[in-house]
């Protein structure tokens, strides 16, 4: 599972739960996609999740979804995308992919 530095607490709890039931986790640096590139090419045996929070609740930045996509693509990683501060901005769009992607999102916020 790769993670960005800054998603929500409740992926970090996930990740952390993920890894005590054998699950290899690593944080990725605050949207830096050649880490990420890096770490998927040195994991390329293993099936590879990524995880990032679309919107940045404390930062006001948004994922670069396109680039995630073409990266999970190239990579054959799933990517989950979590839109929990984004419901409703129009930010994600996916027609057309063949990505293998999981939108997650809350209604409690």
């Amino acid at each position: 599972i790769f993670s960005d530095e800054l998603n929500h607490a409740s992926i970090v709890d996930g990740c952390r739960l993920a890894r005590a039931n054998g699950a290899t986790t690593h944080v990725i640096a605050h949207l830096d996609l050649d880490a990420l590139d890096a770490g998927l090419s040195a994991h390329a045996e293993a099936r590879c999740i990524v995880v990032t929070d679309v919107a940045f609740s404390m930062d006001g930045d948004v994922a670069a979804v396109g680039e995630l996509l073409d990266l999970c693509t190239r990579h054959d990683a799933l990517l989950v995308l979590d839109e929990a501060h984004s419901v409703l901005q129009d930010i994600v769009d996916l027609r057309g992919t063949t990505a293998q992607v999981l939108q997650v999102g809350t209604l409690s916020r």
